[in-house]
């Protein structure tokens, strides 16, 4: 056997020996730390001294006045515990196990271990009589509950059909609270809303305590929450509001448990180290940063700086876009960055001196917002959506029947808030002069944004944009994201969206959902659902329907040419090459693809059509409409047909939608296409 052959089988097994140590380690630590939280209170025995910190500056009641009648309807569904999360629809989340009659406190069960059921009597106690509790634990899609009794580790998911553990998480962020801080200002400083967070957050205390329950499962959640609470309740006190003194005894004391929670319970993993490790450090800062000062704030501060500042470096790419192949998880990283930042640079006694990348990276993750945005004004789903946000300080919403609907791909918001960082008219003009998110902090430096050029290429996340006078085309092709783990990318390599007049035409069927419908998950990402050829029985990249946050990385696509209005690309991930070119004509509004595939198996081109078009097929011609924009798409090979694919807008919800294909007739596919822009 030669020599580096046995090499590297003492190197595997010496490595397969120890992660069985790891593991058993793991094992006896979480045994004992289990054992301990059962029998021992694990709300903490201090009393947090001192004024929490006072950052954000809220906006006043004219830029609010705009927003008064969504925000009034939303903050009053928010207020009866009414909660449209992940594609719910407005549902009323209420505490079935508990009586709904706070005043005989001591006659109540109180669901939590044993060891902390005096602490969450006695939180309970501070609650209004006339509130009625919400079910924290509850899946409110499915009907599937947890238990506030259960340790954090020891929570399962994923094992049931149809439940979802990110329901009960995402209600648990509680973005809500930030808007009611607003509707208590538009309405006159009126007391039911400051009421109902008070309450609410009393609510989530009593009845999760710390390491107990499904909130705590997930550390980035944990940090998600506990920074939403702390800037909604930054803008109440700026708003004027005042609290009691057992509220904030209670209070402080959470927002310190949040913080030990983090720093004990990092995401953090050598070889990857995604959002929810971002999301970890910089909940950590935001707590840090506003407890009053002390050893464990001050090391907090100091260590998720440091953290910081590498994990920008690492998960932002030089152009500007997000490591993950997500142009959804590019906002909701980039949320968590400007936030962070701009707080780091308003607090009074505490200097950062950020390299000059940072800053520039920052300033180049708005760039990549405005060039990706479509002209209606959102964002294409490239990769994964799941609707994380770091702080939704109000929402885009717009009217579907008699509800709002939140509009989860307008990313404006983003370019809103790092608009404060910089003196940037480009900036503030595409965010709006109506963004609540714009100079809600007052950081110590103001920075002179660089000029940047090459902005309709960004090869590092693999998106190419195309704009003629009518058409607006993204083009996908580049890494599968994660440093090659492509646990958030789909197999969408090759394809693209395309708006006509502003109006999509082609577009990306979404994500739907990840654990509770596995098959779902993988059909949304497969070759199929997206705009390029796929082969029979195969994928660009592999999908193991055991790994629903990983891509096989075999397709290894890239770009061979590039210039203003043309691209070409290749893909090897069938075992032979797929080969596009792309070129548009922005004179006379023609669009050329030209497919070539010389490889095993039947291959056909898939392209997924927008919700309510019409499509009208003879032969080797296909007429599409939507909203009146009209669009003749010819083939030179095959013949076109038309069946129906899933689409789904935002995580949570799905619909069907036309699926155009050109169908082969021979061994080899060389296939040209012209789409056809009509006046």
């Amino acid at each position: 056997m030669p020599h580096h052959l046995i090499h590297t089988k003492k190197h595997y097994l010496a490595l397969k020996i120890r992660q069985v140590r790891l593991g058993l380690k793991q094992v006896i630590v979480r045994f004992f730390l289990r054992q301990r939280d059962k029998r021992y209170s694990t709300y903490e025995e201090l009393n947090v001294k001192g004024a929490l910190g006072n950052y954000f500056t809220p906006p006043d009641t004219n830029l609010l006045q705009p927003l008064a009648n969504c925000l009034a309807t939303v903050s009053n569904e928010f207020v009866m515990h009414n909660f449209d999360v992940l594609g719910s629809g407005w549902v009323h989340v209420k505490h079935r196990a508990l009586r709904k009659d706070l005043g005989e406190i001591e006659s109540f069960i109180v669901p939590v271990n044993n060891a902390n059921c005096r602490v969450s009597r006695q939180v309970l106690a501070l609650i209004d009589q006339n509130y009625r509790l919400i079910d924290w634990q509850l899946d409110f899609k499915s009907g599937y509950r947890w238990s506030e009794s259960t340790w954090y580790q020891d929570i399962i998911h994923g094992h049931k059909a149809g439940v979802d553990i990110k329901v009960p998480w995402e209600l648990a962020r509680m973005h809500h609270l930030t808007q009611l801080a607003f509707q208590y200002q538009i309405a006159g400083k009126e007391g039911k809303y400051l009421r109902e967070f008070r309450n609410q957050i009393l609510d989530f205390i009593a009845l999760n305590p710390p390491r107990f329950g499904v909130n705590w499962r997930c550390t980035m959640d944990v940090a998600i929450r506990v920074s939403n609470w702390l800037v909604a309740y930054d803008l109440f006190c700026n708003y004027g509001a005042e609290f009691d003194k057992e509220f904030l005894k209670v209070f402080k004391r959470s927002i310190y448990e949040h913080g030990k929670h983090i720093i004990n319970n990092l995401e953090w993993y050598p070889h990857l180290r995604s959002n929810h490790y971002l999301a970890n450090i910089v909940g950590l800062l935001f707590v840090a940063a506003y407890l009053p000062k002390s050893k464990d704030a001050e090391s907090w501060l100091n260590f998720s700086t440091n953290e910081l500042i590498k994990e920008v470096k690492s998960q932002f790419n030089s152009d500007g876009s997000n490591f993950e192949a997500s142009t959804s998880y590019h906002r909701l990283s980039g949320e968590m960055v400007i936030y962070v930042t701009l707080l780091i640079l308003s607090l009074p006694d505490y200097d950062v001196d950020f390299p000059h990348w940072y800053i520039e990276r920052i300033q180049k993750i708005a760039e990549f917002t405005i060039d990706i945005t479509r002209p209606d004004g959102l964002v294409p789903q490239i990769g994964d959506n799941d609707n994380g946000r770091f702080l939704k300080l109000f929402s885009a919403y717009k009217k579907e029947g008699s509800n709002w609907v939140e509009e989860l791909q307008d990313h404006r918001h983003l370019v809103a808030a790092i608009s404060t960082l910089f003196d940037n008219e480009e900036f503030r003009t595409f965010a709006g002069t109506g963004a609540v998110e714009t100079n809600l902090l007052e950081p110590k430096q103001i920075y002179e944004a660089k000029k940047s050029s090459h902005r309709n290429k960004y090869p590092d996340f693999g998106a190419f944009i195309f704009k003629t006078e009518r058409a607006h085309m993204v083009v996908r092709c580049g890494s599968i994201g994660q440093n090659g783990y492509g646990g958030h990318a789909h197999n969408d390599q090759l394809s693209f969206e395309l708006c006509i007049d502003g109006v999509p035409i082609i577009v990306d069927p979404g994500t739907y959902v990840y654990t509770p419908f596995p098959e779902q998950r993988n059909a949304f990402r497969s070759t199929a659902s997206h705009s390029t050829l796929s082969v029979e029985e195969k994928e660009q990249n592999a999908i193991n329907e055991d790994e629903l946050f990983r891509l096989g990385n075999n397709a290894l696509a890239k770009v061979t040419y590039n210039e203003e209005y043309e691209i070409h690309m290749e893909h090897q991930g069938y075992g032979a090459l797929h080969y596009r070119k792309i070129k548009l004509d922005r004179l006379t509004s023609v669009i050329k693809i030209d497919d070539i595939y010389d490889g095993e198996g039947k291959a056909s081109i898939n392209f997924i059509l927008a919700p309510s078009a019409l499509i009208e097929i003879d032969n080797k011609i296909a007429r599409i409409n939507i909203a009146g924009v009209k669009v003749k798409l010819l083939t030179s090979y095959g013949h076109w047909n038309c069946d129906q694919s899933s689409f789904s807008k935002s995580y949570g919800r799905i619909e069907k939608v036309p699926r155009l294909r050109v169908v082969g007739d021979g061994e080899q596919f060389n296939c040209n296409i012209e789409i056809q822009i009509e006046p």
